[in-house]
């Protein structure tokens, strides 16, 4: 990390250090905040540089999605960032566009181009990546620790009340009562506020197995068919295993337009090239992804009792 802290700065790329990096300095014990990957923030118009700075330290670039891109030196991994989010999550909720002025909410780091997000904003963006997690694979045992570290720590220098109102932007203010109430539990951690709504005992029995059958990063025991399958359930609606099926592979075969950018960029700005963009996926899902493909569509033939289980833990935690 010394050495990509110093190449971003020698070429004066300006870069936020997130997650793990930020939040092992908090912990007892540095080395107990264990991490898959590095995650670093550019913005846009820096996102090829600090690329290339990667590259010329080693590192080889792998996948390239999106805003995101992955660049691997031996067991490394580094995740360039160049936005918070991409596209809408829960309730149409435009993530994008709330975490696009991120730079604007930092404090200054140990080098001059090196910046931190600032407490409440680190915070909240901990709070959405980990509700991103969980609704897809799940949020492991560690990002729930993170979260009772950051209330140990920052318990009398947060504005909590901001956080628990730039969440509710977010639509995740109940998610976050739910998070804090499960780590008051678990960790013995004392409550921000008294007034959280507290799980029952069935439902805090079903999400505690649900986070724990996850392991430390959540993705264990998470098949991408059932994950599919849970795409199919609507609330408030008929869920018989036919109807669940029948909207997953809709969903599946035909993603809305915020998904489909990472296949055809110009669907940003022209909503009318999505069927071109459903075709290119199309074509790379029959002749370049043929297994993974017919391993998905085979999925969505199991049994649907599992995607209800998961969609009814959602529920519980307020997504």
């Amino acid at each position: 990390m010394d050495g990509i802290l110093t190449a971003l700065n020698q070429k004066k790329i300006p870069h936020i250090l997130l997650k793990g990096c930020y939040l092992m300095q908090f912990y007892p014990v540095r080395e107990l905040r264990t991490m898959s990957d590095i995650d670093i923030l550019v913005p846009p118009k820096y996102h090829r540089a600090a690329g290339r700075a990667l590259e010329e330290l080693g590192f080889s670039l792998g996948n390239q999605e999106g805003n995101t891109w992955n660049y691997r030196r031996n067991v490394v991994e580094i995740e360039l960032h160049s936005s918070l989010s991409e596209g809408r999550y829960w309730h149409s909720v435009d993530a994008e566009e709330y975490f696009k002025d991120s730079f604007q909410h930092t404090v200054e780091g140990a080098l001059p181009c090196t910046r931190y997000l600032t407490p409440e904003y680190h915070f909240v963006y901990m709070i959405f990546h980990m509700a991103k997690h969980f609704e897809a694979t799940g949020a492991g045992v560690r990002m729930f620790l993170d979260v009772a570290v950051c209330m140990e720590r920052f318990r009398e220098e947060m504005d909590w009340d901001r956080v628990f109102r730039e969440l509710r932007k977010l639509k995740l203010e109940q998610f976050l009562r739910r998070v804090m109430a499960l780590v008051s539990v678990w960790f013995h951690v004392r409550p921000i506020r008294a007034d959280r709504p507290t799980l029952s005992e069935d439902e805090l029995r079903a999400v505690t197995r649900y986070v724990l059958e996850g392991g430390v990063y959540g993705m264990e025991k998470r098949d991408l068919g059932t994950i599919i399958l849970r795409g199919g359930v609507k609330r408030g609606r008929s869920n018989g295993s036919r109807q669940i099926r029948m909207r997953a592979l809709w969903g599946y075969l035909f993603p809305e337009r915020a998904y489909m950018r990472r296949y055809l960029k110009a669907v940003d700005r022209t909503p009318l090239l999505l069927p071109a963009a459903w075709a290119i996926r199309c074509w790379e899902g029959l002749f370049r992804r043929r297994k993974s493909t017919l391993a998905h569509l085979r999925q969505l033939q199991s049994g649907t009792g599992e995607a209800l289980r998961q969609d009814h833990i959602l529920e519980a935690m307020g997504l």
